[in-house]
């Protein structure tokens, strides 16, 4: 996915300013769903993306609101880091990544596009976020929640069902993929958990929170 395409998709997260929700309500797919041709990961599962050598990687990094800059290159130097002060991170909650099949879980949270839900935080968990662009502009923007958006995150991941979720987009997550089902489901149920503490330990200490898609050779983008 190039960084045009996600462009696309953070505009189509970003549309609507209403935030009044329905958690139950499952998303009506429409007639061409655009993710149809993602690629389930079947043998390598997030957390073990960062090892990869060629990756797609979209991370979440959690900020304290002193130390935060709008500036596209201090964001960028935000994620130099190497692969095991990621691990550590991710082992404190203070960040958390997602392979190539990132949009797998946005589709869990929001349905397919065109996203004809209410916009609320489940817009927002995974390509939710003010856009910064990148430096380079061949390369994704990067995304941000202020405190108080990650706060609603938060909120809104305690008291989400996984198991509604998943019957809601099971049938779109599961069309034209060759991945077994319980895999897939397997996977996007300890993503969920992940983020549920990551954006939980995120709002109890009023931080923010900065997403950004990694391609390329290593961890470094």
């Amino acid at each position: 996915m190039t960084a045009e395409d996600i462009s696309a998709r953070i505009g189509l997260s970003m549309a609507g300013s209403a935030w009044a929700m329905t958690d139950r309500a499952c998303p009506a797919p429409p007639p061409e769903p655009e993710w149809r041709g993602l690629v389930c990961e079947v043998t390598d599962p997030p957390r073990a993306a960062l090892q990869r050598t060629m990756n797609t990687n979209f991370h979440f990094r959690v900020v304290p609101p002193p130390a935060l800059r709008n500036s596209a290159t201090w964001m960028r130097r935000l994620f130099d880091d190497g692969p095991n002060a990621v691990r550590g991170r991710m082992g404190r909650h203070r960040e958390e990544v997602l392979d190539g099949s990132y949009l797998d879980h946005e589709v869990l949270y929001t349905g397919v596009p065109p996203h004809e839900v209410a916009r609320g935080p489940q817009a927002q968990v995974v390509l939710g976020g003010r856009p910064i662009l990148h430096p380079d502009p061949r390369k994704a923007p990067f995304l941000l929640l202020t405190p108080g958006r990650t706060a609603q995150v938060a909120a809104y991941l305690a008291t989400a069902d996984f198991e509604v979720l998943w019957q809601c987009a099971r049938n779109n997550l599961m069309t034209g993929t060759a991945c077994p089902e319980e895999h897939k489901r397997q996977v996007l149920a300890s993503a969920h958990e992940n983020l549920t503490v990551f954006y939980a330990t995120a709002a109890v200490r009023g931080d923010a929170v900065v997403k950004w898609l990694e391609t390329g050779n290593g961890v470094h983008a």
